[in-house]
């Protein structure tokens, strides 16, 4: 600041204007999707923006228009259906971390899978990797 004195230079003034429109973070949008089908895919007209708290097992964050990532949701009910009907509704989509557990209280998602929009079908791109906890 000294140095800054010594110089003979005055202080450029900043002024910020209410004018200047500031740029929003692009929303993401959200769906979720029921178990998928025996090949992975997901069927386009089940995968929706409103979370199904009775059979809804995974949520969708598009990447763009015809992508999206995928985790399961770690939740009480979809656990216990998830472990129930492990070959159903996990197997499909998911890689896993650790040996299946019967008593797991929680499945993480470790990495998130990718699936991409083919017509009125989401299909299965990367496998999502999980873990029993």
């Amino acid at each position: 600041m000294e140095n800054f004195r010594k110089s003979n230079q005055k202080p450029i003034n900043l002024k910020t204007s209410s004018n200047i429109p500031l740029k929003e973070a692009p929303k993401q949008i959200i769906l979720f999707a029921p178990a998928p089908d025996k090949d992975g895919s997901f069927n386009g007209s089940v995968v929706v923006p409103v979370e199904n708290q009775s059979s809804s097992f995974y949520k969708f964050t598009l990447i763009d228009k015809n992508r999206a990532e995928f985790e399961f949701i770690n939740n009480d009910r979809a656990v216990r259906d998830a472990l129930s009907s492990y070959e159903m509704i996990l197997k499909p989509v998911c890689t896993f971390n650790n040996a299946l557990n019967q008593n797991a209280k929680r499945i993480i998602t470790n990495k998130k899978g990718i699936v991409v929009q083919n017509n009125n079908k989401w299909t299965l791109n990367t496998k999502s990797e999980i873990t029993y906890e």
